[in-house]
């Protein structure tokens, strides 16, 4: 078995999003001859699901030293898992947060770089990984490229000079300062995973003439049937159309309200006949929007629920909601896997490209572009008249097959076996 040094400042118990990646790999690459080496950082300094930690496997070493000295004589204050927060702080025309290029685990460079040292020392990985974001591991990863030797892979699980919604919300100066640590980065590795085509193919464009097209490739973000609980799905008498997660920024709640109440009064279905169940909740626009719309009495939001006991209730629904974003439009939500792995009817409402291919190509769903209620309403018709006949499927366990965690796995161990020859 081959070892390598995973760097990712987010890892589990931590419950956000950008712990899944890393927790897939581990659990999948020994399968593929590849043993990882985790150097992470404290999981309280985000939100904490101690379940989730319970799924990294016994035989993963994991370092929780990703930290500045000075965090030794501090405790970070355990954080509840919340929605993300609306209100925004302003400095000279943009907000703060995007002001400033980097995040707030740059400090932790130089311990995590100390540690990581001390790592390779013990362990001599033959290759070093790098999960971002946080973008600021970038320097972290060329930090031990020079002092080690070690080939430099680096997994961006979203773009960021290229990231269509936020560089646009940026000053011209952080901008510049995101480019050129991006540029030194890809520079300095023997390979850059995007995790779209879509992603790849404007990287490759982006740096044509500076970094050879062949550094790049793609891994996309999977599901791991291997991490849930194990439960059977409650289903129900009414059709039950399921959004899961936070309504934000980049995920808008009007064209899947809009199309809800298309479909309302495309049907005259009564209440208790059929829901539209948000679980996460709903901010006070939805509902008001909800309100607006007059289908109080068909919404019904519910508590987030840890990630390890999601997939019984995605499958228990009748149709699973993604709402995606143009300005997200070289990204693919993670929702969308965990969707696959439920293999239950998708509906899409989006403008990206990739995200329709996905839902095409897998027999999934239907996916409708964003500002067309009709057309929404006319296809959760269509699903609700299916289900009555009883003839409501899903994808394929094959037709998903290549969206799992194994398949993810086997193409990141090609790529270390790659760049260590």
């Amino acid at each position: 078995m081959r070892t390598f040094l995973l760097i990712s400042p987010y890892f589990p118990p931590m419950s956000v999003v950008g712990a899944k990646r890393p927790l897939h790999l581990v659990r999948n690459l020994p399968r593929f001859g590849w043993n990882a080496v985790v150097l992470s950082a404290d999981p309280e300094r985000e939100n904490v699901d101690l379940a989730l930690g319970g799924a990294v496997p016994e035989s993963v070493t994991v370092s929780r030293g990703y930290a500045a000295g000075f965090r030794k004589w501090m405790r970070p204050r355990p954080r509840v898992a919340s929605r993300p927060r609306e209100k925004r702080a302003f400095f000279l025309g943009h907000e703060l947060p995007l002001v400033w290029p980097f995040d707030p685990y740059l400090v932790d460079g130089p311990g995590a770089l100390s540690e990581a040292l001390r790592l390779v020392q013990r362990h001599a990985p033959e290759a070093i990984g790098i999960c971002a974001d946080p973008f600021s591991a970038f320097f972290v990863g060329m930090a031990l490229r020079r002092r080690t030797g070690l080939p430099l892979v680096l997994d961006l699980r979203d773009p960021w000079s290229l990231h269509p919604g936020r560089q646009s919300l940026r000053p011209a100066p952080t901008r510049a300062a995101i480019d050129a640590v991006e540029a030194a980065a890809f520079g300095a590795a023997s390979k850059v995973i995007l995790n779209t085509e879509d992603c790849l193919a404007e990287y490759v464009d982006r740096y044509r003439g500076t970094v050879p097209a062949e550094r790049f490739t793609t891994i996309r973000n999977a599901f791991d049937l291997g991490v849930f609980e194990a439960g059977e799905p409650a289903r129900e008498a009414a059709f039950v159309v399921l959004h899961f997660g936070f309504f934000r920024r980049f995920v808008p709640s009007l064209p899947l309200l809009e199309g809800f109440a298309a479909f309302v009064g495309r049907t005259g279905v009564a209440p208790g006949a059929a829901v539209l169940r948000c679980i996460g909740g709903l901010r006070p626009e939805d509902e008001a929007d909800v309100a607006r719309l007059g289908i109080g009495a068909f919404v019904e939001t519910r508590p987030t629920v840890p990630y390890l006991q999601t997939l019984p209730i995605l499958r228990a629904a009748d149709v699973l909601a993604v709402v995606v974003d143009p300005r997200s439009r070289l990204c693919v939500p993670a929702k969308l896997y965990d969707y696959l792995a439920a293999r239950r009817p998708i509906l899409a409402l989006s403008d990206v490209d990739e995200v329709n291919r996905i839902v095409s190509s897998t027999g999934a769903g239907v996916a409708l572009p964003l500002g067309d209620p009709d057309r929404v309403g006319e296809a959760l018709a269509d699903l609700h008249a299916r289900k009555i006949r009883g003839e409501l499927h899903g994808p394929t366990e094959e037709a998903v097959r290549p969206f799992g965690a194994e398949e993810q796995a086997r193409r990141f161990a090609a790529v270390l076996d790659e760049v260590t020859g």
